[in-house]
């Protein structure tokens, strides 16, 4: 994301990152216009998603589970003990967390995946 006129914030500038490569990986299977993350329109409005969920989670009008499921499919967030949560956005979502970190194991490759 673009730094533009100091509206640049780290926890914005790493949930346009998940988006991106999340896209990316849609794009791979779909092909479509609305998922080419090298179209500047496609690239603009993942920004303004990114910024706007994150100004709602500032504030705890986040209610939309969406962005948990976007960010752990799986249904379990990770670990406390996890350093996604040390990250910008985890620091900000950890005021606000939603998803309870289920049982985990860790498989020695950065990994953690649900017990059961």
């Amino acid at each position: 994301m673009a730094k533009r006129d100091g509206d640049w914030d780290p926890a914005a500038e790493q949930l346009y990152d998940e988006l991106m490569s999340r896209t990316w990986a849609l794009h791979l299977v779909l092909g479509s216009a609305s998922t080419d993350v090298t179209r500047d329109d496609v690239c603009d409005h993942l920004a303004t998603v990114a910024r706007r969920r994150v100004c709602l989670q500032r504030v705890g009008d986040d209610v939309d589970p969406g962005l948990d499921g976007l960010l752990w499919p799986s249904g379990a967030c990770p670990d406390d003990r996890h350093p996604w949560w040390s990250t910008p956005l985890g620091q900000l979502m950890s005021t606000r967390r939603r998803c309870q970190p289920g049982a985990h194991r860790d498989v020695g490759v950065g990994v953690d995946l649900p017990v059961g």
